[in-house]
């Protein structure tokens, strides 16, 4: 079972930009969640991820996959776990996964 991510705890698996024009490919970078998506429900005194593009990473790497079975906020958005997908970036930065989360705090699917 995946641990939740934190907003400024947890970090994507990173990504290279896979462009071929002039300037690329661009290096490799790994961020930290920087935009929770919510400011109510926070795991280990941090803000929680939320998917659905609602939270995203410093490169603005948007949290997309998320738990169907753990929501929060008004909304009712899953949370974003280890494992689950971003959706890449501007400039060829592919998709790719959150890499880290809670120990102590986990959801399901």
């Amino acid at each position: 079972m995946p641990g939740i991510a934190r907003l400024g705890l947890d970090s994507h698996i990173g990504h290279p930009c896979n462009g071929t024009p002039k300037g690329h490919p661009k290096p490799f970078h790994k961020t930290n969640y920087a935009v929770a998506g919510q400011t109510k429900v926070t795991v280990n005194g941090a803000f929680a991820v939320l998917g659905a593009g609602n939270g995203s990473t410093a490169c603005g790497d948007p949290a997309v996959g998320m738990s169907a079975w753990v929501k929060v906020g008004t909304t009712l958005i899953g949370v974003h776990r280890i494992g689950d997908a971003t959706g890449g970036h501007p400039c060829h930065f592919v998709p790719n996964a959150c890499a880290t989360g809670s120990p102590t705090v986990i959801a399901f699917k």
